[in-house]
């Protein structure tokens, strides 16, 4: 559609040309020739020189998804999602939360637009595993590597260094010295060796069927899958042996080591918490179950709890201090849905589809206390976490945060406590590039606006807008995009925070 913006307050619609497909998800124009992206339709150019008759004058078909388009001189700049993997993953919609590539096209000849290049885009980030200096981004999204291992020694200047594939998908793991111990999909459980992380090296697998979770203790491994639970002996990473297996009667989700015992959680409707003494390996003995009445998801051990991820309300809380009759203490509700879990301390950091992540005390079990959260660009959906660093995969990327939970030396004994006074703290780092992270404090249930101002004053990005927190510390991070999506220019940049009477803004530099 052509419009008219000469009156600006009485815009006039002067000219269409329709192409199929549901709707454009991009356009751009260039002197006399427009560009426009049709979604899984492909990308049709136009001749606008009669503004009142558009007409195609050329196109660019494949079976991919194509959401933006840019033209610069006789180039043409097109993000495209890989739209058959799209479809191949149930439920979701979002086209530009997927891989893809940015593809150039030569339309020197509008008429007959060609390729002349591609760079292609990372696969999802959907799982990880962390140890000192070494991290492995997990996808299990069946588009690209499946592993890929990031050197972070450095923080703040993460290297990607190797990457793994297996014939099935990278969904959980551990790393025990030089080893990773991958949930590789059909295979079972791999055993990498990665003390050259540029060159990984497949020692041995185990065998389980539709592997979901890994637990491993000195050379033992603890695995669960759909349909059944299996310790092995890895003494000898070359050629694991079983120790046992047991048939379970639901999908087993996530395993997790308490004391003597393995703790294994059920995402079925039956949504079960079953307990094994695992004192004999070779014998584990059913000991008790906990029956919830919706499907759970993750798993974590803070000193004598399970901490359950469940997909419809929040966390359960699991009192395990007599295994044979483990019993919910509580139940605490959260805005998005949870997916990973883990724990630091007496701290549970969930991941969420809204916000990234957050983080809850669980020093008393019986009344955990919300003490922070971050928004993420994408969905969380794994998170690890150390005495410094809290590592989330958002789907989009792998994410590192440095957090200060330790730094008032909390004890186990006692809670948290919530901020005194709302506080919006200096972002870090500072300078930066391309991103930041913004963090505050809300001593009270608030609405909250965040947005980043140019030194004009002219807003360029809302990070948030009068969306409902939690009382507790929070963190928001910006990569240095405006509200287009467009990468904003090197400078100084205002942040203002308001929350309910509450208005206070910081200055940052993007240094590039």
């Amino acid at each position: 559609t052509v419009v008219n913006v000469a009156d600006r307050l009485n815009p006039q619609v002067i000219g269409s040309c329709l192409v199929p497909g549901d709707e454009l998800t991009g356009v751009d124009v260039q002197d006399t020739v427009a560009m426009a992206a049709a979604g899984t339709e492909g990308v049709y150019l136009f001749s606008v020189a009669d503004p009142t008759q558009p007409r195609v004058i050329g196109t660019y078909l494949t079976d991919d998804w194509f959401v933006r388009v840019r033209m610069v001189d006789t180039l043409a700049y097109l993000s495209v999602t890989y739209y058959q993997e799209l479809m191949k993953s149930a439920g979701k919609t979002q086209a530009n939360q997927w891989p893809g590539d940015i593809r150039i096209l030569n339309v020197a000849d509008p008429s007959a637009p060609t390729m002349v290049g591609m760079y292609p885009l990372a696969a999802p980030v959907t799982g990880l595993v962390a140890s000192d200096g070494l991290l492995a981004a997990l996808n299990r999204e069946s588009i690209g590597p499946d592993v890929v291992l990031v050197d972070d020694s450095d923080r703040f200047q993460p290297v990607v260094r190797g990457n793994y594939s297996t014939p099935g998908s990278g969904s959980a793991g551990q790393f025990v010295d030089s080893l990773l111990y991958l949930v590789a999909g059909s295979p079972g459980i791999d055993i990498i060796n990665v003390v050259d992380p540029d060159t990984p090296v497949l020692l041995g697998t185990i065998s389980v069927t539709n592997p979901r979770d890994v637990a491993v203790r000195d050379t033992l491994v603890y695995a669960v899958g759909e349909t059944e639970f299996v310790i092995s002996d890895a003494s000898d990473p070359t050629a694991p042996r079983d120790l046992a297996r047991r048939s379970i009667p639901y999908i087993g989700t996530s395993i997790a080591m308490y004391k003597n015992y393995a703790v294994i959680s059920d995402g079925s409707s039956t949504s079960y918490l079953d307990i094994y003494d695992i004192v004999d390996p070779e014998n584990p003995a059913f000991v008790g179950r906990y029956s919830n009445s919706a499907p759970l998801g993750a798993l974590t051990i803070i000193n004598n709890a399970a901490v359950w991820s469940c997909f419809t309300y929040g966390i359960a809380v699991v009192d395990l201090s007599d295994p044979t009759n483990p019993h919910a203490v509580c139940y605490f509700q959260l805005d998005g849905s949870p997916a990973g879990v883990c724990s630091i301390g007496p701290y549970a950091i969930v991941a969420c589809n809204d916000p990234g992540f957050v983080v809850i005390d669980v020093s008393i079990p019986e009344t955990p206390v919300l003490v922070g959260s971050c928004e993420t660009p994408g969905y969380g959906k794994r998170v690890a976490a150390d005495s410094e660093y809290i590592y989330v995969a958002d789907h989009r990327s792998l994410i590192i945060f440095q957090h200060h939970l330790f730094s008032n030396a909390v004890s186990n004994d006692e809670p948290s406590t919530l901020p005194g006074q709302l506080r919006l703290r200096q972002n870090y780092p500072n300078p930066f590039n391309p991103t930041t992270t913004i963090e505050y404090d809300l001593p009270r249930q608030e609405n909250v606006t965040l947005t980043i101002y140019d030194i004009l004053g002219r807003k360029v990005k809302t990070l948030l807008d009068n969306r409902r927190q939690h009382a507790g510390r929070h963190w928001v991070i910006w990569d240095g995009r405006d509200d287009r999506g467009r990468v904003a220019a090197s400078g100084i940049y205002f942040y203002r925070l308001t929350a309910g009477p509450f208005s206070e803004s910081r200055k940052m530099m993007l240094v590039k």
